[in-house]
């Protein structure tokens, strides 16, 4: 649209003066040969040519009687026009009355499915239900929605794109306009004056609503839609890929093929922007429309990624990468800044975002010998950029996508034989940065999380053992390393092959958890030690498992679904409660024949509104909900678990204690068995719902019940889930999901997390101390509580966890002389000194008792 001001002038003055002598045709809506009723007068004259004839058509919209007018002459005649310095040859006649019939019947269609999406008329305030539209030959446009007042509703159309017969879109987009014009309670006011600046919105809306009327139109009009992310989306204009994006995302009209669908979201802008009386309204509508689910930086994130990632998301799991109404042919592929090969070694460049609210996109794609790519963007101090990293399989199409905004993000993907295309998308907000992007072929390195050397895994009869379940991190520079498959990985217990149960590998946040089937065994084998490899790397426990049959269970698996657990910690890594419900799966694969199995979710409704604590009293109505009642396993229980697990949902606050003693109730309930009874608590610990973990502690306990917790979220906050597991002798497992895989939390901090939960002082101190690996955070509380219970001191406790290998790392301490009994609790991830000669990492303790200097007087207490 052109919105030019002398050539509506000049047609007002023309029209108020009443210009007569020409003839009208008069149709009704659906009227295909309308017939001259009576003589048209008032039509405009235009560079001398007088537009002699006219067609009315006349519909019912909203029970109202609408019309639309067109203006236009069947005198072939050339007149000049000198305009900004330059002599134009125009021609304002069309071809024949049937040609004004269809540009009148292309109005209705364009007026009664505009109504019919945004309860509004096209302005025509003043001019008696009727918009005019007349046909001449425009300088450098199809068609000029010419600024409406009360009284004055006027569309031009090119009358040489009619003759050659085009004109519906045009038709339907400036129809679109005169629907804008119609928002005039504050935003009409706010655009005119502004435009063509606000074209992103105000033209890019009109091509969008143009594309709804008609379904032929709808399947090419947005086809093979290009985007240029280099420049601002808010210097955009006509086919704004940003508005289509925008719709899909947010509105709720309609399916992908109705040529409205989602249209109602456009309309709320309009709507919005009548509220605030301003078109930039996109900080409070998206957090509106998506329900709180986005903030505008975060639907930009989305946005920029989409536009890389379309073509191979899954519309079912990461529907905010996907175009739904892709047209005719799919939208162009997004232009990029960098596109190179990489075998080997790194690559790096430096540069700045290009504009505001822009992007540039840096690919890769891995060769043989680059089997792992580590991708770091690092801007400038304090910078705050969107950064999404992803990786995408374009041959069996999928896409991993890890985002973040701020300074800084890394994170690592599996390369050649796995993904083909490797992307890092940096885009700027409100203001522009530098920065560097580094992507780097790297050998990762794998650690065990479970089982380990002190919480080793029981695996069945060595004749025919059974699975179990482990916990491994991969990670390259302590970034975690995403989408391995099974075929990434080999396992060996005791010198042979473990094998990974097929299907049930999942990433869990920033782990990955599996089911594994042992080898079997000689009679009488016990302990054997566990490796697991990913590429050249292998971490081992030792003792890790142990071929012993454990015997049958009930378990419950007891889900967080409050709201808190609805949060992505990372952007495209999952979030809270569907990290939950993979762990869920995997622990469901372990189930055997003669176990029992329950499965539940727990929230509370914010009823009385605003109920949970701290701001209100904690009384909230419970919504503890049963997905599956106690079940005996038997043969296809699995399923039904996993069917159980995929139907929880996130909804409101977070009651544990009621959760916790509901599960315990329905485990105990009648008829009993004699299998050892365990929950396992998937949450992110956040209670705000009374009873509080701490009112019913002493009767969990009591009964007797395991409580497994395994935590998700920030550095999985674990005050209150290590707290439930300690008392009741199970295992806490936390899943960190932070932007480089490392806790960020200061002692200081974490300290007074516990004190404010009444964690005991000493259990608190040992908490409180960084995340450790391989679990010696948790098995040092287990060590602490041991020593209290046997009434004896702790003397001295040290961690070493990036010891240089075969290099001594020593501590002293002074016993009293009173002490009968000295004992040393070492727990590590390396084996013992088994060999005459040190090859790799080993683990040798030894106790140099006084009064002794001499180093032939140490004495060997690991191995002993």
């Amino acid at each position: 649209m052109k919105m030019k001001r002398p050539l509506a002038f000049l047609f007002l003055f023309l029209f108020l003066t009443g210009l007569t002598g020409v003839s009208m045709v008069l149709a009704q809506g659906g009227d295909d040969t309308p017939r001259v009723t009576a003589s048209c007068s008032g039509g405009p004259t235009i560079d001398g040519v007088t537009l002699d004839e006219c067609i009315t058509r006349s519909f019912s919209v909203g029970g109202i009687t609408k019309s639309v007018t067109v203006w236009y002459t069947k005198q072939v005649s050339t007149v000049q026009r000198t305009q900004d310095g330059t002599l134009y040859n125009l021609t304002h006649y069309i071809n024949s009355d049937a040609e004004a019939q269809q540009v009148a019947a292309w109005a209705e269609e364009a007026w009664k499915r505009y109504y019919a999406d945004s309860g509004h008329h096209p302005y025509d305030n003043g001019c008696g239900n009727n918009i005019n539209l007349r046909m001449e030959d425009g300088i450098g446009w199809s068609g000029i929605a010419y600024w409406a007042s009360s009284g004055s509703c006027w569309i031009g159309i090119d009358s040489p794109t009619i003759r050659g017969g085009g004109g519906q879109w045009t038709v339907y987009h400036e129809m679109q306009h005169y629907l804008q014009y119609s928002y005039d309670s504050g935003c009409y006011g706010y655009f005119k004056p502004h435009y063509p600046d606000d074209s992103e919105f105000v033209e890019g809306y009109a091509d969008l609503g143009a594309d709804t009327v008609s379904a032929s139109l709808d399947a090419t009009g947005y086809s093979n839609n290009g985007y240029d992310p280099a420049t601002s989306m808010y210097k955009k204009s006509y086919g704004n890929r940003f508005n289509k994006y925008f719709i899909e995302q947010l509105g709720t009209k309609g399916t992908p093929s109705d040529p409205w669908h989602h249209i109602d979201a456009m309309y709320d802008h309009y709507s919005e922007c009548d509220a605030q009386n301003t078109l930039y309204v996109l900080d409070t509508l998206i957090p509106s429309l998506s329900g709180g689910k986005w903030t505008k930086e975060e639907f930009f994130l989305n946005f920029f990624a989409a536009n890389w990632a379309k073509d191979w998301a899954d519309p079912a799991t990461q529907p905010e990468l996907v175009y739904w109404d892709d047209d005719g042919s799919p939208y162009q592929a997004v232009p990029l800044t960098q596109d190179v090969n990489m075998a080997s070694g790194s690559r790096n460049w430096a540069a700045s975002t290009p504009d505001k609210w822009a992007a540039h996109y840096y690919q890769v794609r891995p060769k043989t010998g680059c089997d792992y790519v580590q991708v770091d963007v690092d801007g400038d101090p304090g910078a705050k950029l969107g950064i999404n990293l992803m990786a995408a399989d374009t041959g069996a199409p999928s896409v991993l996508r890890s985002a973040w905004i701020g300074e800084d993000f890394v994170r690592t993907f599996a390369g050649a034989g796995v993904h083909n295309r490797i992307v890092a998308v940096v885009n700027s907000f409100d203001h522009n940065y530098s920065y560097n992007v580094t992507f780097t072929c790297v050998s990762p390195t794998i650690d065990i999380q479970e089982p380990l050397q002190t919480k080793f895994a029981m695996v069945g009869d060595p004749a025919s053992p059974i699975a179990f379940l482990a916990r491994f991190r991969v990670t390259s520079g302590g970034a975690p390393v995403r989408g391995l498959v099974e075929s990434s990985f080999t396992f060996d217990a005791g010198g042979d092959a473990a094998t990974i149960v097929p299907g049930s590998l999942q990433e869990v946040g920033q782990e990955y958890w599996a089911t594994l089937l042992p080898p079997t065994k000689a009679a009488g084998t016990t302990f054997v030690d566990f490796k697991a490899c990913v590429a050249s790397s292998c971490d081992t426990e030792t003792n890790a498992l142990l071929y012993v049959d454990p015997g049958n269970t009930n378990t419950a698996l007891v889900f967080d679904a409050s709201g808190s657990m609805g949060i992505e910690d990372i952007i495209g890594e999952g979030r809270r409660v569907d990290n939950a419900k993979k762990a869920g799966d995997v622990i469901a694969d372990l189930l055997r024949n003669g176990d029992r199995i329950l499965v539940t979710d727990f929230s509370a409704l914010n009823n009385p509104p605003g109920c949970g604590l701290p701001g209100g009293t904690g009384n909230c109505t419970l919504d503890i909900q049963t997905r599956l009642a106690r079940t005996d396993v038997t043969t296809g229980t699995t399923m039904t678990v996993h069917l159980a697990i995929s139907n929880i949902i996130t909804r409101a606050w977070t009651p544990i204690g009621a959760a916790l003693t509901d599960a315990k109730d329905k485990l105990l309930a009648p008829p009993t068995n004699s299998n050892p009874n365990y929950i396992y608590l998937l949450s992110d610990g956040e209670e705000n719902v009374l009873p509080l973990y701490a009112d019913v502690r002493t009767e969990l306990i009591n009964s007797g019940v395991v409580i497994n917790t395994i935590g998700f979220g920030p550095d999985a906050p674990g005050a209150l889930l290590a707290q439930i597991a300690a008392d009741t002798g199970g295992v806490y497992r936390p899943v960190p999901t932070t932007i480089g895989g490392t806790p960020r939390q200061s002692v200081q901090a974490r300290r007074a997390q516990l004190d404010a939960l009444g964690v005991p002082a000493r259990m608190a101190e040992r908490l409180a101390i960084p995340l450790l690996p391989g679990q010696l955070a948790l098995a040092d509380v287990y060590d602490d509580y041991d020593t209290q219970a046997q009434d004896a001191a702790r003397v001295f406790h040290a961690v070493y966890t990036a010891t240089t290998s075969l290099t001594w790392e020593t501590t002293s301490a002074y016993v009293d002389k009173t002490a009968s009994v000295l004992r040393f609790v070492v727990a590590g991830k390396q084996p013992d000194d088994n060999s005459a000669v040190p090859c790799g990492y080993y683990r040798e303790v030894e106790v140099l008792p006084p009064p002794s200097p001499n180093q032939r007087d140490w004495i060997p207490i690991s191995p002993p």
